[in-house]
């Protein structure tokens, strides 16, 4: 910004147009850069973008949708008009639906076990949609972790019991209860009762 004023004359900088002609300085700089951001855009849509080695689908799918809208906004719009009635409309100009739906499975890099998880969910043809909703599913493997869970051996409750479910009972923390106890205490407790009774049945 600096270079672009001091090219401009001392007498123009004190002047209101100072500002727009410091920008037309830096935009006759930036000119060539402009000249191929287009293609640029459409080098890193169509050819460049593609998913990383340990890169999840959602952040793939982020990254090439944001270039895809920058492609569009770049290539502007087109004008259509109606052969009958002479309306006149503008439209996006934007990549038709097949072939951006080839570039977002091309460039996921899908494995051969992913490819047969997709075909098992849709064998159909996918759309944009519905494939962008298979992709993202693939983030999101909830039968195997689900399997993983319940395979993985006993678990800690909050009492600091092992448990392999949730419905087994701490059958062995009463059984070293009563062990604890000892035989004598035992004999007493069951014991007791009948005593009781008896001398009841005395007094009567």
């Amino acid at each position: 910004m600096k270079h672009a004023a001091d090219r401009i004359p001392e007498d123009l900088l004190v002047s209101g147009e100072s500002w727009l002609l410091i920008l037309k300085e830096n935009l006759k700089i930036c000119k060539p850069f402009l000249d191929v951001e287009t293609d640029v855009l459409i080098e890193e849509t169509i050819f460049t973008t593609q998913k990383e080695g340990k890169e999840s689908m959602a952040s793939y799918l982020t990254r090439k949708l944001n270039k895809r809208r920058g492609l569009v906004s770049a290539l502007g719009h087109r004008n259509i008009l109606c052969s009958k009635c002479f309306h006149s409309t503008d439209e996006p100009v934007d990549l038709p639906d097949k072939i951006w739906t080839h570039l977002l499975k091309r460039d996921a890099r899908l494995s051969e076990d992913q490819r047969k998880v997709i075909h098992n969910w849709d064998s159909s043809t996918l759309n944009q949609e519905r494939l962008l909703e298979l992709l993202l599913r693939l983030d999101r493997p909830d039968t195997l972790v689900a399997q993983s869970l319940a395979t993985s051996g006993p678990r800690t409750n909050y009492f600091g019991q092992e448990v392999g479910n949730a419905y087994q009972t701490p059958s062995g923390s009463v059984g070293a209860t009563a062990q604890g106890l000892g035989q004598p205490h035992l004999q007493a407790l069951l014991q007791s009762s009948p005593v009781v009774e008896n001398e009841e049945a005395r007094e009567e």
